[in-house]
């Protein structure tokens, strides 16, 4: 299992800037699950599948108590599973979004209120999207040896 908080200073400035709206980078996981799926209710959160875009970004966006103008609004983590684990649970779309949750629950556990007090998945604004395939970019190690061409699918 992969899992990492993306930075938007190193990696993709314009699809995970997380200074101001949360648009663009629901753009750009929108703009991923169009290729798998016609169907734009393509997010879930710790209670709800089948959420729409504008939904989620008016969540989020309406999300700024306590933070300063110049504060990150909002952070994109990526939660990949390998190939033997997709294999082992059979690819099962549900049982990716359980996990999903569960990995929320956990990292909203890691922070604490004032008074010692735990947040809980339920106290967080998330939303989260499964994307099937990925595809190679010209930036890959694979494209520039040679081994694979842009826009093809990542094993």
């Amino acid at each position: 299992m992969y899992i990492k908080l993306i930075n938007p200073k190193s990696h993709g400035l314009a699809a995970y800037d997380n200074n101001g709206s949360s648009l663009q980078t629901l753009n750009y996981l929108v703009h991923e699950a169009k290729r798998e799926k016609e169907d734009l209710g393509i997010f879930f959160n710790q209670d709800s599948d089948g959420l729409k875009p504008e939904r989620v970004q008016q969540d989020i966006d309406s999300n700024v108590k306590g933070l300063t103008a110049n504060a990150s609004k909002f952070y994109s983590l990526i939660i990949s599973p390998s190939a033997d684990e997709l294999t082992h649970i059979k690819n099962d779309e549900q049982l990716l979004k359980a996990y999903t949750r569960q990995v929320m629950e956990l990292y909203a556990q890691n922070f604490n209120l004032k008074g010692g007090e735990r947040l809980a998945s339920k106290d967080l604004v998330w939303a989260a999207t499964i994307h099937q395939d990925r595809n190679y970019r010209g930036t890959d190690k694979e494209v520039l040896a040679g081994e694979a061409k842009v826009g093809d699918k990542r094993p």
